[in-house]
């Protein structure tokens, strides 16, 4: 499975900073019976924006 995400991340009680990235996501699934299985994920940032230090509170 292949995903583009994109995230903006802003502090709680402080909005004037923030952070904005985009990445893809390239999943490994595996069929267990009726139900599929995250197997491996590799996670590649394409690009990103702003300060990262809002993400000290994650």
């Amino acid at each position: 499975m292949k995903a583009m995400v994109e995230a903006q991340h802003l502090p709680q009680t402080d909005h004037s900073g923030h952070y904005l990235m985009k990445n893809r996501y390239d999943v490994e699934l595996v069929r267990q019976r009726e139900v599929w299985v995250i197997q491996r994920v590799t996670v590649d940032n394409v690009w990103r924006t702003g300060d990262p230090g809002v993400l000290g509170g994650v």
